[in-house]
């Protein structure tokens, strides 16, 4: 189980990872008023974000504060040791997840980057991860731990599938024109998706609780 905890482990900060930078990366972008070629697939993501500030703030920024604390929750040691800051970094996780994933939700449907079928594959993903975090946190109100950790689990897939739609994206336009980049974007949603809630079920089913 150890080696799978280590894999686990680096697969997941890598994910997050990508996830902090790409938030950066957008305000950057955002901020610094570079002007980005129409034909970019992301320019008119950038574009219809600008339009929205607020919605674009309470979308990134919680999302960039969620895979900043979340990691720490599934410390053991700082459950046994902690079990007030892992109180509360839990609370502030569920927050700022449940903010950022139900304006991801509303996103999705009024403004989708990808067209329509970016709403078809991304909403139900979305109140799944709205579902997750919320059974997450009454089980935990509930002290069915090893429910609580399953749940978060899922919510965590969730999140992390989309870090990892950004990498499936950069191999599918290797040999694309920028332009094709919202239908590879479309492509790029599923596989992320199915392939970080797949390995999450397997390592809910698979490897224990482990105690400090």
């Amino acid at each position: 189980m150890g080696a799978i905890r280590i894999t686990t482990s680096v697969f997941v900060g890598l994910l997050i990872l990508i996830g902090l930078l790409a938030v950066v990366q957008h305000y950057v972008v955002q901020l610094s008023g570079i002007a980005l070629d129409l034909e970019d697939g992301f320019a008119t993501q950038f574009a219809i974000y600008k339009e929205h500030p607020s919605m674009e703030f309470l979308h990134l920024v919680p999302a960039f504060v969620f895979f900043s604390i979340v990691p720490f929750q599934f410390v053991s040691w700082i459950r046994t040791n902690h079990p007030l800051v892992h109180r509360v970094m839990g609370r502030t996780a569920v927050v700022v997840g449940l903010t950022s994933g139900l304006l991801g939700v509303i996103l999705s449907i009024v403004m989708p980057f990808g067209g329509m079928w970016e709403t078809v594959l991304t909403v139900p993903f979305g109140v799944f991860f709205l579902f997750a975090m919320t059974q997450g946190y009454l089980n935990a109100r509930a002290r069915r731990i090893v429910q609580h950790r399953a749940w978060m689990i899922r919510a965590l897939a969730v999140a992390l599938g989309i870090s990892l739609q950004r990498v499936y994206l950069g191999l599918l336009m290797i040999d694309a024109p920028v332009s094709e980049m919202p239908q590879m974007f479309s492509i790029a949603i599923p596989f992320g998706f199915a392939t970080t809630v797949g390995l999450a079920e397997l390592y809910i089913r698979y490897v224990p609780l482990r105690h400090a």
